[in-house]
């Protein structure tokens, strides 16, 4: 497993994650994945360790189920992140391994899912789907002009979770007989195996069905599907009369006449079968596409969604006529009932508020249930004090909704307006998924209601469930008042078994004590994740500020303003802490980074408001310390108006207030934004560090400050 179990590989498999697009499904990881990233070489190292000393085991997944338009259900698999990275990794190396076997099929016959080239190095796993998703209009359109006006259509029914485990790992194992592919692939199967099941609701071992969710899993029904289209190219190879592409599952036969349609459909069946998977029959289909309906024909199934795409790619958003054309669209849509879900989805995060397509979506909710995340986005963005939006909630609640996935999203985005009381709490809590509760905890803390799953029957459903697990836990640290209980809180997460709850642990120790008693800590026993990231920032607390703006910045002056002389050694610790968490943050989250130097420069001005004896009664708010006596503003201008800018800025992140004004919705921190903000920060620390080397000397030396010496502070 030499090149699996490599620093590179693994950093790519974090950086794929990083990437991938965020949606709901990536929300759910992405807090872990900034505190892996906290120290993430320390972090792979003790990963890929782990596995050596096979150590490892999959934890056991969650589902989330999706109502489908039909009725049925999507199943989506949640891993934890830990298990993610390996999982990418391992998928890493099998996409090195098959890309010959698979690209020669790209643009040509399969069209979906396509690996990027530079497999070594680049951080995107996949090209971008809409060059594929034109290049598979374009050669459906190839063929229709060229004659074959016969049209089969074939899907497989629940494709991902029909997969069969033994033959996939007979396909993947037939690539290669060496010890280190067979002992990698071996711990794919185990992660396929703990992970195809329901923890929450069964405890058997399933060996059919790959997790829809994680990035890497369409690379695996890639390669399932091999099979299907080496026998199906070597049949058309050798008759030349049909044509065959493929999108995923969506398979499309094309020939001159109907009789050759239904013998190949046929045939697809036959090797269909042959890999255990079993034919959707109702979406199945033979269709006759004359000359004079070829442009209404590829319409219809692809220009709606290729032309807005392309605009909003090129611009980063819509300009207001394509806006236009796109909510027509989407109201047509919902108008002829015909409710293409790909349609609904990519456009209901991309328009503009408009009033009638709200009353629209709220009238037509049940009909585009796989959506409704989309829905409830929507009228939260733009209307999410709007009465009848109100009322909309209200009366979903008041129902007996059988769909878990309701609630929980009405929950996700609405929590406001879900007025608490103990009726509504047993209503909604009562035999419900893990999902809901998910949200439910998050419900309860907003209306300070935690103790009600604090009772020991609660606390043992919560803690079979590591999601839950983790969210009860930190919201416990972070309602705590007392400083003592919080620290052992916290050092109880950071024993825990489970990395991510550990981690999620170390963040918070950070956010909270900064590095004070970190040598302290490193005598109990820690998580080795956690272990390893303390034992490696043990010899920075005393010196971690000073040393940073020093060698990242040049500001040699800054060992004068951050030491034990100029403030006490508590509140050094919680900068040391609150800088070192931003500096790590950086580069994953740039508005978790912003904030977590605003609470740097807060910490820091009380700091030097009680160096001179000014008194602080209300250390909470922010506005206040900074004016406080016009002591900073006359002291230091330079830093008063950019601790103030960036403050500003700050209270208008998403995590702090959705809105930015009446009727801007607020927005996270851009790379740019992200450049200027640092420089500000920069210039501020310059001004504060250069008055404290003066004070320095003047005191040491009873002489003024060599101007000569002084830095040069442009505002």
């Amino acid at each position: 497993m030499c090149e699996f179990l490599t620093k590179k590989n693994f950093e790519l498999a974090f950086y794929r994650l990083y990437t991938a697009k965020r949606n709901y499904y990536k929300e759910l990881y992405f807090n872990d994945l900034k505190n892996f990233s906290l120290d993430l070489n320390t972090n792979l190292e003790i990963l890929i360790e782990l596995i050596k000393q096979n150590i490892y085991e999959p934890y056991k997944a969650s589902k989330i189920y999706l109502p489908k338009n039909s009725g049925l259900l999507r199943k989506i698999t949640v891993i934890n992140f830990i298990d993610l990275i390996v999982y990418q990794a391992i998928l890493n190396i099998i996409a090195k391994k098959f890309y010959d076997d698979i690209s020669i099929f790209y643009n040509y016959i399969t069209f979906s899912n396509l690996l990027v080239e530079n497999l070594d190095s680049s951080k995107f796993f996949y090209r971008k789907w809409s060059k594929s998703w034109n290049a598979f209009r374009k050669k459906i359109k190839q063929y229709l002009n060229e004659g074959y006006s016969c049209v089969g259509e074939f899907d497989i029914a629940s494709y991902y979770d029909t997969i069969d485990h033994f033959l996939l790992m007979e396909i993947l194992k037939s690539k290669d007989d060496n010890n280190e592919w067979i002992d990698m692939l071996n711990i794919l199967e185990r992660q396929l195996t703990e992970w195809s099941n329901d923890s929450d609701r069964i405890d058997l071992k399933i060996h059919h069905g790959i997790p829809q969710g994680p990035l890497g899993s369409a690379l695996l029904g890639e390669i399932y599907l091999i099979y299907l289209d080496i026998h199906l190219k070597d049949r058309l190879d050798s008759e030349g009369n049909v044509k065959y592409v493929r999108y995923v599952d969506d398979i499309r036969i094309f020939a001159k006449n109907r009789k050759t349609v239904e013998e190949y459909l046929r045939y697809v069946e036959l090797l269909v079968n042959d890999l255990g998977l079993i034919p959707q029959y109702d979406k199945m289909s033979i269709k006759n596409v004359e000359k004079s309906e070829i442009d209404n024909y590829i319409k219809s199934q692809f220009d709606k969604l290729s032309w807005i795409d392309k605009y909003f790619r090129e611009r980063g958003r819509l300009k207001s006529k394509h806006n236009k054309k796109l909510v027509k669209l989407l109201k047509d849509t919902i108008d002829k009932q015909d409710f293409d879900k790909t349609i609904i989805k990519f456009s209901l995060y991309k328009i503009d508020k408009d009033e009638q397509l709200k009353d629209m979506l709220m009238n037509n909710y049940d009909k585009m249930l796989i959506n409704f995340d989309g829905i409830c986005f929507y009228l939260a963005k733009y209307f999410n004090d709007d009465n009848k939006v109100k009322s909309f909630i209200e009366n979903l609640l008041n129902r007996d909704i059988f769909d878990d996935y309701i609630i929980s999203t009405l929950l996700k985005y609405f929590v406001k307006h879900i007025k608490f009381d103990i009726n509504t709490y047993n209503t909604l809590q009562k035999n419900r998924s893990w999902y809901v509760n998910y949200f439910i905890i998050d419900w309860l803390a907003y209306y300070k209601k935690l103790g009600l799953i604090m009772t020991e029957e609660k606390r043992n459903f919560y803690s079979a469930n590591i999601y839950l697990q983790k969210k009860i836990l930190s919201y416990q640290v972070l309602f705590e008042n007392d400083i003592d209980v919080k620290r052992e809180l916290i050092i109880e997460m950071m024993k825990s078994d489970i990395p991510i709850i550990a981690l999620e642990g170390l963040k918070l120790y950070y956010q909270f004590f900064g590095f004070e008693e970190l040598r302290i800590k490193k005598n109990f026993k820690l998580n080795k994740f956690v272990s390893a990231n303390l034992k490696e920032e043990s010899d920075k607390s005393v010196n971690y500020t000073s040393n940073f703006f020093e060698t990242k910045y040049g500001i040699e002056n800054a060992r004068y303003l951050f030491n034990t002389e100029v403030m006490n050694k508590k509140d050094l610790d919680n900068l040391n802490g609150l800088l070192f968490y931003a500096d790590k943050i950086e580069s994953i989250d740039y508005s978790a980074w912003l904030s977590y130097i605003n609470s740097f420069n807060h910490n820091l001005v009380i700091s030097l408001l009680e160096k001179e004896n000014i008194n602080v009664e209300n250390k909470r708010e922010y506005d206040n310390c900074l004016n406080l006596g016009n002591y900073f503003a006359s002291t230091f201008p330079v830093a008063y108006k950019n601790f103030s800018k960036i403050n500003k800025r700050r209270n208008i992140l998403p995590s702090n207030h959705p809105y930015e004004n009446e009727k801007e919705y607020a927005k996270p921190l851009t790379k740019s934004e992200k450049g200027y903000f640092e420089d500000l920060e920069v210039k501020a620390i310059k001004e504060i560090s250069s008055k404290y080397y003066t004070l320095y000397f003047s005191r040491k030396e009873g002489q003024a400050y060599d101007d000569e010496v002084a830095y040069t502070l442009n505002d």
